[in-house]
């Protein structure tokens, strides 16, 4: 049974001088209950590449509570289509708020055109017809994609700790290779396989082991950026993660910046090599001191030629709004 109670949809254009993301709502929709889906369209201005689909709302039980309920949405538009889990699951209160994203359309293109909602509860709670709840004040968000930094020198591990990168390990105790070596996921915020050092995996012996990266000029104005779990533990440590950078092939190593009595992240982390330009530089990530400890993982290594933030653009709105 596909059924529904929304209250209302609309739409007024509010245009800003620099294009984003377009906002398109739903509110005093009549009831579907007897009809099925509730379809509408919306047009969308574009003029950028679209990124993730965002949405939020409210449920209200038409009962003091209700289980499984659940609001569903198939949208199609320029860009293709998609079915869409907008609120689920069980004891929805008046006021209960849900919200979720798709990244489904993420760097396709323009979604400038005509894009189709429509709306359908897909649990009959009771197997009565009826609606379950009341959804309202729907909104969805079409993002603007901004893409990620160029890199000139980096890795993302995907495939592996890349073969001019070295890893030295000096206690002869255990150094550095992937999370899946470790039987461990992938803490960093990134996707996919990270490289990691696990004291806990290795267990009561002493670890003290890097990772470098191969040699590259640095560039004016270049940042460092990379993700990374450091997980604290200190029973035998206190362990101890640096991230070096050197400029006579080794000879010294310059602290950038030291992760030790605390845990640290997930996070992304942006460091300025801006001192270094012009050199011929390598960075390296030190854990040591560490026994029986937890680990470090780091994910999705990058050095851009300039600074990342000066890639992104300044956004600003462009809604489809009616209340």
């Amino acid at each position: 049974m596909r059924k529904l109670v929304l209250l209302g949809l609309a739409a007024m254009l509010l245009v800003s001088t620099a294009s984003a993301a377009e906002t398109v709502s739903f509110t005093a929709v009549p009831s579907q209950a007897a009809v099925g889906l509730a379809s509408y369209t919306a047009t969308l201005t574009g003029g950028y590449v679209l990124g993730d689909i965002d949405w939020d709302g409210f449920a209200t039980a038409l009962m003091q509570y209700t289980y499984g309920s659940e609001l569903r949405c198939d949208l199609s538009g320029p860009l293709g289509s998609a079915s869409l889990t907008l609120g689920s699951g069980s004891g929805y209160h008046p006021g209960a708020a849900f919200a979720g994203t798709y990244a489904g359309f993420n760097g396709l293109g323009n979604p400038a055109g005509t894009w189709t909602f429509d709306f359908y509860e897909s649990y009959d709670d009771g197997a009565d017809g009826q609606p379950d709840a009341i959804w309202d004040y729907i909104d969805f968000t079409f993002g603007v994609h901004v893409p990620g930094p160029t890199c000139i020198w980096g890795a993302d591990f995907e495939t592996g700790i890349p073969a001019d990168w070295t890893l030295n390990d000096y206690t002869g105790n255990g150094g550095w290779g992937l999370n899946t070596d470790f039987n461990r996921d992938n803490g960093t915020g990134g996707a996919g396989v990270c490289a990691a050092i696990d004291s806990d995996r290795y267990g009561s012996v002493a670890l003290d082991a890097d990772m470098i990266g191969p040699e590259f000029v640095v560039p004016a104005g270049a940042e460092l950026i990379f993700k990374h779990y450091f997980r604290y533990y200190s029973s035998g440590g206190p362990e101890k993660g640096d991230v070096d950078i050197t400029i006579d092939g080794g000879a010294t190593w310059i602290t950038l910046v030291q992760y030790a009595d605390a845990t640290f992240g997930p996070e992304e982390v942006t460091i300025d090599l801006g001192a270094y330009a012009g050199e011929t530089a390598q960075i390296r990530w030190h854990y040591y001191d560490a026994n029986y400890d937890w680990y470090w993982q780091v994910d999705d290594v990058c050095v851009t030629p300039e600074p990342a933030s000066l890639l992104l653009l300044a956004l600003a709105g462009l809604a489809l709004r009616r209340r």
